[in-house]
């Protein structure tokens, strides 16, 4: 990406707490019009990040553009205070004021601005009407529900049409159902009003189903920015490849011989050897498949015992989980290392019904090359 089509660059940033590194030598690019997802565990520093941009926290070195201007530089000794950044923030806890209507809580931005009364009621119906809660307009927040409260904090950030849109876990305090709905919102408002959005989260399925891209982070390192689908099935190292899925992806350590040019994989006595097309210049290794990833074969039919593409092996179902349009089916084989960790498949309903599976049967798994993916000792990507 070239700096011209970067809204916010960042460059070398590192702010620390104490011994904490909470952001180690950051940096980054975001498009303008992206909605750009920081994904990653408690404490990992994507809120720090977050707050970086908006100005809430001065890092130790480093520099921040948006929209090409200079907003922090410890070298320069630039600091653009959060007033002047034009930026819409959304956190956590909405910080509705109680003593004020829904109306007077959505053109409070604007007032503070000097924007007239007329402009203001303009924005205000525009605004409301596009989130539907223009009925609610005289309720005073203690009056209107979590999802209402939500559109409400909305409204307030975008009737100031900032240029840059930042929320920090906005919907982590909404029960499941309205997560999945304000999702839907969030995409919608996102193609009509187009605005850049730096959204913090730790739930790998509104990262996945909102972002354009996804900067995975860990104890203050980005490990690697992707689209959601390349990151997911195209992972850097293990920590990323573990993040994400639910179940978590199976893992074994493997054993790496080198013949003709090519990779020759053996895991335990449960699979078959796989040849990999590549010589992987390596011993010893991990071998990582997603549980949605394998076929289940039934002893009456014929598995495809083609090892140059595929990863055979044949186990014992040891126990079925039914949840609704997926089964959990958790399998072991002879070896030692399966007993104590049981290969997870998942499957969805329609396929369970048709392969008419039972516990305690013996099935053979048939994992496609494509599938299939590699770590060094190291734990970062060899293949593919």
């Amino acid at each position: 990406m070239s700096n011209q089509d970067s809204f916010i660059k960042i460059r070398n940033l590192k702010k620390t707490f104490g011994d904490t590194v909470a952001i180690n030598n950051i940096s980054l690019d975001i498009k303008k019009g992206e909605f750009f997802c920081l994904l990653g565990p408690s404490g990992c520093g994507k809120t720090t990040l977050l707050r970086s941009i908006i100005g809430f926290v001065i890092p130790d070195s480093g520099e921040i553009f948006i929209d090409n201007k200079c907003v922090c530089s410890s070298e320069e000794k630039i600091f653009v205070p959060p007033e002047k950044r034009n930026i819409g923030l959304m956190f956590q806890n909405y910080a509705l004021w109680p003593n004020m209507t829904i109306k007077e809580n959505i053109i409070y931005g604007l007032k503070v601005k000097g924007v007239s009364r007329e402009a203001r009621n303009d924005k205000l119906i525009r605004t409301s009407k596009m989130l539907d809660i223009d009925n609610l307009l005289d309720r005073y927040p203690s009056q209107i529900s979590g999802g209402q409260q939500q559109r409400v904090a909305l409204a307030r950030m975008l009737i100031v049409e900032p240029e840059l849109v930042l929320m920090d876990e906005p919907l982590s305090n909404l029960d499941a159902k309205l997560r999945t709905k304000m999702r839907v919102e969030l995409i919608s408002l996102h193609q009509r009003l187009n605005p850049t959005i730096v959204y913090v989260t730790h739930d790998q399925d509104e990262a996945l189903s909102l972002a354009d891209r996804i900067a995975l982070m860990n104890e203050g390192n980005i490990l690697q920015i992707d689209k959601p689908e390349d990151i997911y099935n195209k992972p850097n190292n293990l920590f990323v490849n573990k993040f994400l899925g639910s179940p978590p992806p199976n893992i074994f350590e493997v054993v790496v011989e080198s013949v003709n040019n090519k990779s020759m994989i053996k895991i335990n006595e449960d699979f078959e050897e796989l040849i990999i097309p590549e010589n992987l210049k390596t011993n010893k290794a991990l071998l990582s498949f997603r549980p949605e990833h394998c076929e289940i074969i039934k002893e009456s039919e014929t598995p495809n015992n083609n090892t140059n593409e595929n990863l055979i092996g044949k186990f014992q179902i040891k126990a079925i989980q039914f949840l609704g349009s997926d089964y959990i089916i958790s399998l072991t084989g002879k070896s030692q290392e399966i007993k104590e960790n049981l290969v997870v498949i998942k499957l969805s309903a329609e396929t369970f019904k048709d392969k008419k599976l039972s516990q305690n049967e013996f099935v053979n798994l048939n994992i496609s090359n494509d599938s299939i993916v590699i770590f060094n000792e190291n734990e970062n990507k060899l293949y593919p």
